[in-house]
């Protein structure tokens, strides 16, 4: 199995649906796009420091999510969106595409600071074996 484990900094902006125009003109939208570009941004820096290379194709993936939200802010956003906007900006960086996920995990902490999040995307060949 491998495992990468990325430590995200910062409010993360749950998935928000857009059309073509809206993603010019809707506040949520480009709050969401500014969110992703960051959260882009550490996943990249993370696998160059460490050295790793995007996980195999057609390979089952497992993710799992430690979020501590920002203060004030505990509640906000579904936690499937909140998993979606960490694997859509994870997609075609840490892996080719994301309907290889089997196995999804989410846990909410208590919101304190400016929100943080510990992400562990993982490979799980034991199921191509079940």
């Amino acid at each position: 199995m491998i495992q990468q484990i990325y430590k995200l900094t910062g409010a993360i902006q749950p998935y928000t649906r857009m059309t073509r125009a809206g993603k010019w003109t809707d506040a949520r939208a480009q709050e969401y796009m500014t969110s992703q570009q960051a959260i882009r941004w550490q996943i990249t820096a993370t696998m160059r420091r460490e050295g790793w290379k995007m996980l195999p194709d057609k390979t089952p993936l497992a993710i799992m999510v430690d979020y501590w939200p920002p203060k004030g802010k505990g509640h906000v956003g579904d936690g499937d969106n909140i998993l979606k906007a960490i694997i859509d900006a994870a997609q075609k960086i840490v892996f080719r595409n994301d309907c290889w996920f089997d196995e999804y995990h989410l846990y909410r902490h208590e919101a304190g600071g400016d929100g943080y999040a510990s992400v562990t995307i993982s490979t799980r060949e034991d199921l191509n074996n079940g």
